[in-house]
């Protein structure tokens, strides 16, 4: 009685241990979900305790996300060959499940790689695939895939196809119950009325951005600030340009956004340009210099408005060395993105020949195990008629001997039945002789 009620008590507790960890795993899922905008490093930290709890409660569904998560991650800080090995990895593990969810996101997810590494041939026939996906499942990732299609055009600087897709995402369910889907609606469509110069519709959608975003955390409200101040630059506002820009740069350097960070400054220059303000233009773009070494994108662009500002100024030296350096950074900014272009590509390749090579050999080892397990099957068979075989022998040689027995006794009883026929006649003959004499 005490061995069984102390075995339930283990039994519960293994149960509850194992309910515990699944719910602790999928809440932490849950909060890597809402960070993965705002703080990074955090969502991170996460993923490796998940990572961790997974090896001792695997659970592929739960890997598959945090795969899908992971590149997700990788994307937004720009590492694009990690991003992709995770990708890979999770669309293994979502097939291998028939997992059609994660089986979409790893597709947008790749999509959306290909749009940020200029191969943009290769984004929309993903990013439609996931859509149609994820619409037939009803799944609230709709939204997202039609924003990754419309930054698909926005890349391709198709305003008006990414207008449209914003208006879209306006229009999806998520937008009327998810701040962060209805502020990214807006900033969609607001940028989208502003690169066709509706400035009054812009605004309108950016503020209803900004008010959105204001209600979560997200480095995306910096990208939302600073389209608010080239908006207030359009419209001839520069001061409140600037102070929309220095929101926009502070959210940017607290969350590491430098992208965000340095548009800002260029845009800054821009401003004091408005001004009339040379002198502080030129110390922004310098400054610009010395931080986009690493940014070939900024920098030819600093060399270029500085270029157009000394050549106004007359001082035609600077003009000139300017406009050689925004050559020379245009040429290296191409190079790299060829050169990337192509690392990417290799990489690519590598990974899909390392994933095939990982398929093969597990196909070989497969083989392998179902040739072996063909070879014990034909062993025991063998065996099995073998042994077959020699009771079948057992079986004859017994009948034979058990027959020439019983033929043997057959025989013997028959003589026996004659000597006795053969007595009997003869005594009756010797009876009937005494009688007749």
């Amino acid at each position: 009685m005490t061995l069984k009620y102390i075995t339930s008590i283990a039994y519960v507790a293994m149960l509850f241990f194992i309910t515990e960890s699944y719910a602790s795993t999928t809440n932490k899922i849950s909060e890597i979900e809402s960070l993965v905008n705002s703080d990074i490093n955090k969502a991170f930290l996460l993923i490796e305790n998940v990572r961790k709890e997974l090896k001792h409660t695997p659970d592929i569904a739960r890997q598959t996300r945090i795969e899908n998560l992971t590149s997700y991650i990788y994307l937004l800080m720009n590492e694009h060959d990690k991003a992709y090995s995770h990708i890979l990895e999770s669309r293994r593990l979502a097939q291998e499940s028939n997992n059609q969810y994660e089986l979409a996101e790893s597709k947008r997810f790749e999509a959306s790689l290909y749009t940020m590494t200029n191969l943009q041939t290769e984004s929309l026939p993903l990013f439609l695939e996931a859509l149609r996906i994820h619409k037939a499942l009803d799944s609230d990732k709709v939204f997202y895939t039609l924003q990754g299609i419309s930054l698909y055009y926005r890349s391709l600087q198709d305003y008006e196809k990414y207008l449209e897709y914003g208006l879209l995402l306006l229009e999806d369910p998520k937008a009327s119950n998810d701040k962060k889907a209805l502020a990214i609606a807006h900033y969609t469509v607001g940028e989208g009325y502003l690169k066709k110069d509706d400035l009054q519709l812009a605004q309108l959608h950016l503020d209803s951005s900004i008010e959105a975003f204001k209600e979560i955390s997200s480095i995306l409200i910096s990208e939302v600030y600073f389209t608010k101040a080239e908006l207030l630059l359009a419209q001839n506002r520069p001061l409140q340009a600037q102070v929309m820009l220095d929101m926009s740069q502070y959210t940017a350097s607290n969350n590491n956004y430098n992208i965000a960070s340095l548009q800002s400054e260029l845009l800054r220059a821009n401003i004091y340009l408005t001004l009339n303000d040379n002198i502080e233009a030129k110390n922004v773009l310098n400054s610009l210099l010395n931080k986009s070494k690493n940014d070939k994108s900024a920098e030819s662009k600093a060399h270029q408005k500085l270029a157009t500002i000394y050549e106004e100024e007359a001082d035609y030296a600077q003009a000139l060395y300017h406009q050689k350096e925004y050559k020379l950074a245009s040429d290296e900014l191409l190079a790299e993105s060829q050169t990337a272009q192509t690392a990417f590509y290799n990489t690519k390749l590598n990974i899909e020949h390392k994933e095939l090579e990982i398929s093969r050999l597990k196909s070989a080892q497969h083989l392998s195990e179902l040739t072996q397990r063909q070879r014990e099957k034909t062993a025991k068979l063998r065996d099995t008629v073998l042994v077959l075989l020699i009771l079948l022998v057992v079986a004859l040689v017994y009948y034979v001997i058990h027959a020439k027995r019983t033929k043997n006794q057959m025989k013997a009883l028959a003589q026996e039945a004659n000597l006795a026929n053969k007595a009997k006649s003869n005594f009756l003959a010797k009876m009937s002789h005494e009688i007749r004499t």
